[in-house]
């Protein structure tokens, strides 16, 4: 009830240097999201979500690695 958007955050590896905002999502029912930002192939990645509710608190998720195809 206190949602107020999706940040989708990548980062180059676990150490997560060159973290980068992807997307911001305002939609709460929107599940899905696809990468196509310069990713390269069979390059892995890791991703994190982070909710911000209306009072600005932000909760981020872990980071998780997945890999580009082609």
């Amino acid at each position: 009830s206190n949602f107020y958007h999706y940040e989708i955050w990548r980062a180059e590896d676990e150490s997560l240097t060159g973290k980068i905002l992807l997307a911001i999502i305002d939609d709460i029912n929107q599940t899905r999201f696809t990468d196509r930002y310069n990713i390269g192939s069979a390059r892995t990645w890791y991703y994190s979500v982070a909710v911000l509710d209306i009072s600005g608190r932000t909760s981020f998720s872990n980071y998780i690695p997945g890999t580009a195809s082609p």
